[in-house]
């Protein structure tokens, strides 16, 4: 009896496991994007770190944004994906990871996009890439949807993150 309640207990425990917090690191800057304003919060629920980035769209604009992620768990987790895949998204609007910094304060910079072993407490930055076939309002988002192994179970989460995208209507969309 006490052997099936607690691989009950592990099975849920696994199954509901989320280690992804926001991680501390910030990123500053798009350079490429003329308007684009850039503003700190904390409210109830928020990362205590939120910068919220309004970004003025124009038709067939690309821009790239970072933050970070945090492995706030108490077990190494191999992530395997991360964000949409571009076929699955909308035409209008894309938004993929192009490089991830493993270790954001160990010094060794972004390359390219691959599985990566984050262990308890390590810290990552993921740079994404945005395409907005059209203008656009309203559309927000300030987290990412993340696959990844632990114990060689797969798992499928929203990491929040510690940026928050605005799309805002350019003065040029009219």
């Amino acid at each position: 009896m006490i052997v099936v309640a607690a691989a009950t207990t592990g099975i849920v425990l696994v199954a509901n496991y989320q280690p992804f917090v926001p991680g501390y690191k910030q990123y500053y800057g798009l350079p490429a994007v003329e308007g684009t304003e850039s503003t700190s919060f904390s409210w109830i629920g928020a990362p205590p770190n939120l910068r919220v980035i309004k970004v003025p769209t124009e038709p067939d604009m690309t821009f790239r944004y970072r933050f970070s992620i945090w492995n706030h768990g108490p077990v190494p987790v191999t992530v395997t994906r991360f964000g949409i895949p571009s076929w699955e998204q909308e035409s209008d609007l894309k938004i993929v990871p192009v490089a991830i910094d493993p270790s954001t304060y160990g010094g060794g910079g972004f390359i390219q996009v691959q599985p990566i072993r984050l262990a308890p407490r390590q810290q990552m930055g993921i740079e994404m890439e945005v395409t907005v076939a059209r203008c656009m309002s309203g559309v927000s988002w300030n987290a990412i949807p993340i696959t990844f192994d632990m114990y060689g179970i797969e798992k499928h989460v929203v990491a929040p993150a510690n940026v928050q995208i605005e799309l805002v209507r350019s003065q040029d969309c009219g």
